[in-house]
């Protein structure tokens, strides 16, 4: 909700309401396809965004619900999880999930 009432002095004392306008671009509901190259371990994300792991509930991120992610072993107890790109790394000792660096 936007503010209807008070002008603002960064709006030329305008209200944010009379600025304000809905965005054309419409984002899809759904990621599209991935096929993942053979042999890797792939998880569904839940609803809450955590994957299970031999019985253990590890949080990856809202953003892939009902995704099927790939873990990729590169370290012993160490895997990459991606899909079309670099997620992060999943410690499965710690049953860890550590986000990838942004690249800037």
């Amino acid at each position: 909700m936007f503010n209807n009432e008070r002008p603002h002095e960064g709006l030329d004392n305008q209200v944010p309401t009379s600025l304000y306008h809905p965005s054309s671009v419409r984002l899809r509901r759904k990621l599209p396809e991935f096929t993942y190259p053979k042999g890797l371990l792939l998880r569904r994300v839940n609803n809450s965004g955590d994957i299970i792991w031999h019985k253990n509930r590890i949080f990856i991120s809202e953003v892939f619900r009902f995704e099927e992610l790939g873990f990729e072993l590169i370290t012993p107890g160490v895997y990459r999880v991606f899909r079309d790109m670099a997620i992060g790394e999943l410690n499965v000792e710690e049953l860890r999930f550590r986000a990838a660096r942004r690249a800037v």
